[in-house]
């Protein structure tokens, strides 16, 4: 557990000042995801400023070394290409990261949890899956171009939540494939479009593994252990 430094009055207010700024905590190696409010003009969404500024997060912490990382997550999800990058960065982390999402994790947010080694979220937060808004305009060519992208990044978003909800309790039970989760996961998404669940439902389904408060993950101080 990464204990924090003794900090003089000055020294508090600059760690107070650099966490609202840069969304960091040096000392113990946290970083706040979340949309740059004075920036964008969708309320709290992932655009390019918060995927750079969590890149730029995640090398400082690497570079000091390679202890675990907490990311708390608060974002109602955002742009593919920006939230992918800060799956991709997560991914390739060579520290441990573990995301906790609060209020919410929907959408883009639902899918960059997927990306760390552990994804716990609070107890009254909901998570959300569903196909992604297109919105397209040119002439037929460019327009066809954009359907078809828009699918293939379809079934790479299945691909992600498939190769971690196989191991959860609803489909381990069922003794499901993942080529058979792949397809319950198409499923309720064309039939739903918005499909909920309780932060305890997103456990079970293997969307995420614990809920803050269950054994080894009692309170956030666990999770920077």
């Amino acid at each position: 557990m990464v204990t924090p430094k003794r900090r003089n009055i000055s020294q508090r207010s600059e760690m107070i000042y650099d966490t609202h700024e840069f969304g960091l905590l040096l000392d113990t190696r946290e970083i706040f995801l979340n949309s740059d409010m004075g920036y964008t003009y969708d309320e709290a969404m992932i655009d390019h400023r918060s995927a750079n500024t969590f890149a730029r997060n995640i090398q400082i912490l690497n570079n000091i070394s390679n202890e675990p990382i907490l990311v708390h997550m608060l974002t109602n999800g955002g742009d593919w290409d920006y939230g992918m990058a800060i799956y991709d960065t997560i991914k390739a982390s060579p520290s441990d990261i573990t995301i906790l999402a609060y209020a919410h994790a929907r959408s883009m947010s639902s899918i960059m949890p997927q990306a760390a080694k552990w994804r716990v979220i609070m107890p009254h937060a909901d998570f959300l899956i569903h196909y992604g808004y297109l919105g397209v305009e040119g002439n037929y060519t460019s327009v066809v171009e954009e359907v078809d992208w828009s699918k293939k990044s379809t079934e790479v978003m299945i691909d992600i939540y498939a190769e971690r909800c196989q191991h959860g309790e609803f489909f381990q039970e069922k003794s499901m494939t993942y080529e058979q989760v792949r397809k319950w996961l198409r499923d309720k998404m064309s039939y739903k479009q918005e499909v909920y669940f309780t932060a305890r439902e997103a456990v079970h389904y293997g969307f995420m593994d614990a809920v803050l408060g269950d054994t080894e993950f009692e309170n956030i101080s666990c999770l920077k252990e």
